[in-house]
């Protein structure tokens, strides 16, 4: 990036007053490089203290494809004026090219020296970004924009760094850019899609998706996996169906498109439809735990719950570290009355594995369910079971409802405020998250904010009918025979 700017300031403020300087120069980019070297060197004797001769030498040994040598001249530049803008560009270019931490250094000094160097500034990033400093590379390559998005590999690093942070639609712009170059590698098309995806702009992510499926042959499986979310996302749920039966057809072995079919049945109700889909799967799967499981939840959506409890066990002799298959059986057996049974299934689980979250989770909602009182020892250990599974699980608002709830039924109005905000946070449209925080504010006095939460619920309802009524619009039935 900065070997033509290094050239340029080193004979910069000599080409006036030492010709001979820029002779070398003038050598350098005509090719006679090797001549350029002797010169510079005949130049550094008759100035020992001036770093312009040894820089021009290290311009001309980088050409030569010299590197060491080019970096130690750099060195005894810079020994002699730390601060000299075009040995410090030069030994930084090098450094870079050689993947060393030096480089990292040299272009701090740069940016001190040059705060809008933008080139500098752009490499920086490039270091971020490969110690896996996201956040520092952005900030780097938002200064040096202008050398970014005229860079393929800078632009492509900084579209998976705002990606990975979270900033989709701007992941999208730059790989909307990317895709524009001649030679754009077909991957980029996938990861736009998947962006768009991400950023909620569910039709324009199956516009690129469905292109990338329709040039490839055969499409590959992550491609037709994630059109069919982007069209289930986009309500075009025959759209995703076709598409996921078209994914099997190609990929009869992948798990996953059994399971995102069988899940895409379940939201739209054919339950029935799905288990033909989970036997299928079966067929060509054997022993598969997750399908297993997902037979069991639909054949308990059905109300078939010996046949489910025969899955979900199925599900756990498949994999006995599977959380699902127990959670599952749990669930059917509280469906059936038989409550104890849940219970002990849940308590084996927990007790055989401490650290199980999601199982500490459920276990804490069937103890709940059974009718603890507070202070019971059976209360105290919902609370401490939803303790553990709020630490263990940052990201998920399920638990700090459910806890609190327990801190509601306790009269510590206080504490529930607390979880419950942060459930809400994570999760702003989950009525459980606000109407229960409403109580707990209107509890301790807070009648202004408990309103504006009521009004919250009000819109959170009506959102919620609109998404019912885009889901039934379409019917998933079975067309024609299944085939295994």
């Amino acid at each position: 990036m900065v070997a033509s700017a290094s050239l340029a300031l080193a004979v910069g403020s000599a080409a006036q007053d030492t010709p001979s300087l820029t002779r070398v120069a003038e050598l350098i980019r005509s090719g006679q490089v090797e001549q350029a070297v002797r010169m510079a060197d005949r130049l550094s004797e008759a100035a020992p203290a001036d770093p312009r001769p040894r820089t021009l030498k290290g311009v001309a040994l980088a050409a030569l494809g010299r590197t060491e040598e080019a970096l130690g001249v750099y060195a005894s530049a810079l020994t002699l004026a730390p601060d000299y803008l075009p040995a410090l560009q030069g030994a930084a270019e090098l450094e870079m090219r050689l993947g060393r931490a030096q480089a990292a250094g040299r272009l701090e000094r740069i940016v001190r020296l040059q705060p809008e160097n933008r080139t500098a500034h752009a490499m920086l990033g490039v270091i971020a970004y490969r110690a896996r400093d996201c956040a520092r590379a952005l900030e780097h390559f938002a200064r040096g924009e202008a050398v970014v998005v005229g860079d393929a590999e800078a632009l492509r690093q900084r579209a998976e760094c705002r990606f990975s942070l979270g900033r989709f639609d701007q992941a999208a712009e730059d790989f909307r850019r990317l895709l524009a170059e001649p030679k754009a590698n077909p991957a980029t098309r996938y990861n736009l899609g998947l962006a768009l995806y991400e950023a909620g702009r569910a039709d324009e992510a199956v516009t690129e998706l469905a292109a990338l499926v329709d040039s490839a042959d055969p499409p590959d499986i992550e491609t037709l996996s994630l059109l069919a979310d982007a069209q289930h996302a986009a309500l075009d749920s025959p759209g995703a169906l076709a598409t996921l039966q078209r994914a099997i057809g190609s990929h009869p072995r992948a798990e996953r498109l059994y399971l995102q079919l069988a899940e895409l049945c379940i939201e739209h109700g054919a339950y029935d439809l799905g288990v033909e889909i989970v036997d299928i799967g079966e067929q060509n799967i054997p022993a598969s735990h997750r399908i297993l499981t997902m037979r069991g939840i639909l054949l308990a959506e059905l109300g078939r719950y010996d046949e489910a409890e025969t899955a979900f066990a199925g599900a756990a002799e498949a994999d006995s570290d599977t959380q699902s298959a127990a959670v599952g059986l749990s669930l059917t057996l509280q469906k059936t009355g038989r409550m104890d049974e849940s219970l002990e299934v849940l308590r084996q689980r927990v007790a055989a594995r401490p650290d199980d979250a999601v199982a500490h989770f459920f276990y804490s909602q069937a103890l709940i369910k059974q009718g603890v009182e507070p202070g019971s020892p059976g209360f105290r250990e919902a609370l401490e079971g939803l303790l553990l599974a709020a630490e263990r699980l940052p990201g998920e608002s399920s638990p700090r409802i459910e806890l609190g709830k327990l801190y509601l039924r306790a009269e510590q109005p206080d504490r529930a405020i607390a979880v419950l905000e942060k459930a809400a946070q994570l999760a702003p449209d989950d009525r459980q998250a606000t109407y229960n925080l409403m109580i707990a504010l209107r509890r301790v006095g807070r009648a202004d904010e408990a309103a504006a939460l009521a009004v919250r619920m009000r819109q959170q309802l009506e959102r919620a009918q609109e998404q019912e009524i885009q889901r039934n619009r379409y019917r998933l039935v079975r067309s024609g025979q299944l085939q295994p």
